[in-house]
C-alpha cells in the first residue's frame, strides 16, 4: 500500500497509487525505457473528470494558509524593529528566539498534519 502522508488531501488516489507504481522499477538503459513505456501505453489509465481540462485547477478554492501566532517578547520585537530601520545585524539572542520560533511553528505544522492528514 502507498505511503500517503506526503499526499495532499485533495489528490487523486488512483494517480498517486499509477505514480508509485511506476517509480518502483525505474528503467535504466534504453531498451528498458521502451519496454517501460509500451508497458504503461498498455495500462494507462483514464484521467478523472477533473483533471481532463487543464484550466480547471484555476476554478478550484485556494487553499487556506496557516497562520501560528507566537507570543511576543518587547527586547526581541524592539531589536528586530531597529534592526529592520537601520539594516544593522540581529543580536545572538534574537537569533536565537527566531530558531526556536520557526522550530516551534514547523512542529505544531507537523503535528497538524498527523492529526489531519
Amino acid at each position: 500500500m502507498t505511503d500517503h502522508r506526503n499526499r495532499p488531501s485533495d489528490e487523486n488516489p488512483a494517480i498517486c497509487e499509477a505514480i508509485h507504481a511506476a517509480m518502483e522499477h525505474v528503467p535504466v538503459t534504453a531498451d528498458q525505457a521502451k519496454q517501460a513505456g509500451k508497458s504503461l501505453a498498455d495500462h494507462a489509465l483514464p484521467l478523472p473528470a477533473e483533471l481532463k481540462e487543464p484550466k480547471a485547477i484555476f476554478n478550484r478554492p485556494a487553499r487556506t494558509a496557516t497562520v501560528i501566532p507566537f507570543p511576543s517578547v518587547p527586547e526581541v520585537d524592539a531589536t528586530l524593529a531597529r534592526a529592520a530601520r537601520e539594516a544593522g545585524h540581529l543580536k545572538q539572542e534574537v537569533h536565537e528566539q527566531m530558531r526556536r520560533d520557526r522550530h516551534a511553528a514547523e512542529e505544531e505544522q507537523r503535528t497538524n498534519k498527523r492529526e489531519n492528514p
